[in-house]
């Protein structure tokens, strides 16, 4: 009920429990970053179209340093060494 707004209710996730932060998917999901900001979560990124994080403030500012510091991919999806690579570790 909470990622598609569903009901009256929807929010009650993040009224009743301590949610430090909220991963979206947006082309999954109905909840859009607007939708929490009068809950106090702000945006820590935003990846246009597709996805956003969204953290309460007093977590914002140091999962934007992590979130910078990230790099734009963690494989390459096309590296057909991939599987190799998993069963000699």
């Amino acid at each position: 009920d909470f990622y598609e707004k569903r009901g009256p209710d929807w929010d009650r996730l993040i009224r009743e429990y301590p949610v430090d932060f909220v991963l979206l998917e947006f082309t999954r999901e109905r909840l859009r970053p607007q939708d929490l900001v009068d809950h106090g979560y702000v945006l820590v990124w935003l990846t246009e179209g597709h996805s956003a994080l969204m953290a309460l403030e007093k977590h914002a500012a140091k999962l934007r340093q992590v979130a910078a510091k990230l790099p734009p991919t963690t494989i390459d999806p096309l590296d057909a060494k991939i599987p190799a690579k998993w069963w000699t570790k």
